[in-house]
């Protein structure tokens, strides 16, 4: 089969697209390119997952990335999305028990872990035993009630006893490529991120594993929204996710594969 070419922007913001789309009760129009939203983690692997062939005819993919839960705002506030990827199962709870997700169509799909990393020349921190030392550290951490990676983050320094006192010296952040910004630049002495984000980046370096019984499992959803004008072409492109063609992306940027129910 001749492989095909598909359109793929990234960058685009869900605020714009919600502009003129319209609330959520208008579908997106059957042929337009397949709107997927996905957390900020997925955007390398999502990347180049769009350029493998797939089985049958798909629309141009048409990527806007962000956190999780911004995503899951601006998607209730009308955003015309298709296929919408999280980094939490919480954003998908949240638009399932709205009605907004198609009955049926919610699949996991990856896996990660939570890691410390430090700028990559940086002797400073060498584990999570050096967040409570003396001179607390400055981390930037995503907003937990916006970034699944800040939500598993703030559990890992609980678990650890160094929340409170860490507090006042977090750098909040909108996602988890503006933790590993902040990090990569120096601007932060620490940083919690997912694995997956710190290996692709060679201005930083990965220092500590959070142990897993210090955070919830922490497991990729995806679903079909339920206003979409192209549900069985999201939930082809959903399904082609979990076989082995784009699971070996993903497994080769550092992403576990979870049972898909």
């Amino acid at each position: 089969m001749k492989r095909r070419q598909f359109l793929v922007q990234t960058g685009l913001t869900l605020g714009s697209v919600a502009a003129c789309g319209g609330r959520q009760t208008n579908q997106v129009s059957q042929g337009r390119a397949l709107m997927v939203a996905a957390a900020a983690s997925l955007q390398d692997a999502l990347g180049e997952v769009a350029l493998l062939e797939q089985p049958g005819d798909r629309p141009p993919l048409r990527y806007t990335f962000g956190g999780s839960g911004t995503l899951q705002r601006q998607i209730e506030q009308g955003a015309p999305v298709d296929l919408f990827l999280a980094a939490a199962p919480f954003p998908l709870d949240a638009l399932e028990r709205q009605g907004l997700l198609w009955a049926g169509s919610r699949r996991n799909l990856l896996g990660n872990s939570l890691v410390l990393i430090v700028p990559q020349n940086s002797p400073e921190l060498t584990g999570f035993q050096d967040l409570g030392r003396d001179r607390p550290p400055s981390l930037a951490l995503g907003n937990p009630a916006t970034v699944p990676a800040g939500y598993y983050g703030e559990a890992v320094l609980r678990y650890f006893g160094f929340y409170d006192r860490l507090q006042p010296h977090l750098i909040w952040a909108q996602d988890v490529r503006q933790v590993l910004a902040y990090v990569a630049t120096g601007n932060v002495e620490g940083g919690l991120v997912y694995g997956t984000d710190a290996q692709v980046n060679g201005a930083v370096r990965r220092v500590a594993v959070a142990p897993p019984e210090s955070h919830a499992p922490i497991v990729y959803p995806g679903a079909v929204l339920q206003a979409s004008g192209q549900r069985q072409q999201a939930l082809a492109f959903l399904d082609f996710l979990g076989q082995p063609p784009a699971q070996s992306v993903f497994r080769r940027y550092g992403f576990g594969i979870v049972p898909g129910v």
